[in-house]
C-alpha cells in the first residue's frame, strides 16, 4: 500500500512540477512580447519629438517675414507647424508707437498657417516696426519677443 501512495506521490510532484514550468515559460514569452511593444512605442515617440524638433525648432521664433498686402496695410504669417499665442503687439519705437495699428483683441490664438495684420503708418520719419509678445500655446511661461521688420516695395 505505500508502494502505491509513493508512486502516487512522485507522479504528482512530475506533473506539478511541468504545469510549473510551462506557467513560467509562457509568463517568460508574454513579457519578453510586451518589453518588444514597450520598445517599439518609445521609439515611435522618439522620432515623433524628433521630426517636430525640426520642424519647430525652439529657438526659432514661428513668424515669417512682414508682407505688404496694400496701403499700409502687413500681415505677418505663423510659418510654424504649432498654434500661437499671441499676448500683444508693440513698437519698435516709442517716437513711432502712436502710428502701429492691429485688429485683433489680445491675447489671441493663431494657428499654423494664419496670419495677424498690423496698421503701420509711414512717415518722414520713419515707419514703426511691430515687435510680437507670443508664447507657444501650452506654453505660457515662456513669452517671447520677435521684431519684424516692414517695407513697402519700390
Amino acid at each position: 500500500m505505500s508502494e502505491w501512495r509513493e508512486w502516487v506521490g512522485w507522479g504528482a510532484g512530475i506533473v506539478g512540477g511541468l504545469v510549473g514550468a510551462i506557467v513560467g515559460i509562457r509568463s517568460f514569452f508574454k513579457a519578453d512580447a510586451a518589453s518588444v511593444d514597450a520598445k517599439r512605442a518609445a521609439d515611435a515617440l522618439e522620432e515623433a519629438n524628433r521630426i517636430r524638433l525640426e520642424e519647430n525648432p525652439p529657438e526659432r521664433p514661428p513668424w515669417g517675414d512682414a508682407r505688404w498686402v496694400s496701403g499700409e496695410l502687413f500681415a505677418i504669417k505663423n510659418d510654424s507647424a504649432r498654434s500661437v499665442v499671441v499676448t500683444g503687439i508693440e513698437s519698435d519705437s516709442d517716437r513711432l508707437a502712436g502710428l502701429l495699428r492691429h485688429r485683433r483683441a489680445y491675447p489671441t490664438t493663431v494657428d499654423a498657417g494664419d496670419t495677424i495684420e498690423v496698421m503701420a503708418i509711414g512717415t518722414m520719419g520713419g515707419r514703426p516696426n511691430p515687435i510680437i509678445l507670443w508664447h507657444w500655446e501650452r506654453d505660457a511661461s515662456n513669452v517671447q519677443r520677435t521684431r519684424r521688420s516692414l517695407s513697402k516695395p519700390k
